[in-house]
């Protein structure tokens, strides 16, 4: 076995450490269709459906993710999610490519004549493309951070 030495860079940039919400002027049913609209036109597959509750929680999914440049900025923007960067000493140029997934949780609740809409990310995981049983649990908010693209495409249909 060759010995090798891991090195992480911590995310720098500003994103919101709590989950994303939003209050739409539409009523609860209004915003139910479109989120689970949304699910199926993404292929989103839900793990729990429960419309009495308001509570829509995703199967572990793909997502899109993106490190950051040496100024804490995504170096792709439109990416669901930032993920620390980890290198190893012996990797060849290039890089490991790795496959990001996680649960969406969403909570829709009727407040008087709004709608209130909570929106969670977790259970990420990154694992090592070609790299039997290397899934790693990142830890939210530390290793893994939500870019809020998901969260704005569900506040932009519900407005």
């Amino acid at each position: 076995m060759s010995c090798y030495s891991i090195k992480t860079t911590p995310i720098k940039g500003k994103y919101q450490e709590t989950p994303f919400e939003a209050i739409s002027d539409n009523n609860k049913d209004f915003v139910w269709d479109k989120i689970i609209d949304l699910f199926a036109q993404k292929g989103l597959p839900i793990k729990i459906i429960d419309r009495s509750s308001g509570l829509i929680i995703s199967e572990p999914s793909k997502l899109t993710w993106t490190y950051e440049d040496n100024n804490g900025k995504p170096y792709e923007p439109n990416s669901y999610v930032v993920i620390q960067k980890v290198s190893y000493s012996n990797m060849k140029k290039g890089g490991l490519t790795a496959i990001v997934t996680g649960e969406w949780n969403i909570r829709i609740k009727a407040e008087a004549e709004k709608t209130r809409v909570n929106i969670n990310l977790v259970n990420i995981k990154r694992e090592l493309a070609g790299i039997q049983n290397s899934s790693i649990p990142l830890t939210v908010g530390k290793e893994a951070v939500s870019t809020g693209v998901f969260e704005k495409i569900i506040f932009d249909l519900i407005k």
